[in-house]
């Protein structure tokens, strides 16, 4: 019994010190994200992943990842709902593209959307013109049609250079998602970066 409860807390030890090192190397890989898009993330974590805004009852006591895994599910389900149009002067990739990686088939179509003469914020410092992407797409799979819709969401209104400085295995931290998903789901957060 003694031997029990020395392995015990020795196993408790190393799991606390392994959520120290992953939390000091989140925190790092949070200095590299843009601020537009640190930004972008809370704005979409408050309008779908809130523990306000809880999804219908699924079952009757969702705790934890599974809550949260059920508002990712249900973003999915949302956007489905929606009609998801394309701005009107948008330069629209002409097919979709396929996810690679991806534990499902995603497909995603990019428009690129060209700066707006009456928005400041389409305009760098230096003034060099700032496009901005819209990302719409598909999936087999109800998990990762609702981290399509989260992605999605994101990206809206963030411009396509912050998007290209963004690390892609580096989002699913940034979304506090990377301990949640699967290696696989994570890797297709990545994938689907890359891709757009």
């Amino acid at each position: 019994l003694d031997f029990d409860a020395e392995t015990a807390s020795t196993n408790l030890k190393k799991s606390t010190e392994r959520s120290s090192a992953q939390q000091r190397e989140d925190d790092i890989i949070l200095q590299h994200v843009p601020e537009s898009i640190i930004a972008a993330i809370e704005r979409v974590k408050t309008k779908h992943l809130s523990q306000t805004n809880p999804p219908p009852d699924l079952d009757k006591s969702p705790t934890g990842n599974d809550a949260l895994l059920k508002q990712i599910v249900q973003a999915g389900m949302n956007r489905k709902n929606q009609n998801c149009e394309i701005e009107k002067h948008a330069l629209t990739y002409p097919t979709m593209e396929r996810v690679p990686g991806c534990v499902a088939t995603v497909h995603l179509q990019i428009a690129l959307i060209p700066p707006s003469p009456s928005t400041s914020r389409d305009i760098s410092t230096d003034g060099r013109e700032r496009y901005r992407l819209q990302v719409d797409g598909t999936s087999d799979a109800m998990l990762s049609r609702g981290i399509l819709a989260l992605v999605s969401d994101m990206f809206r209104g963030v411009t396509a250079e912050d998007i290209l400085n963004l690390e892609p295995d580096h989002l699913a931290t940034a979304m506090g998602l990377r301990s949640v998903l699967s290696r696989g789901r994570n890797d297709g957060v990545a994938s689907m970066v890359r891709v757009v």
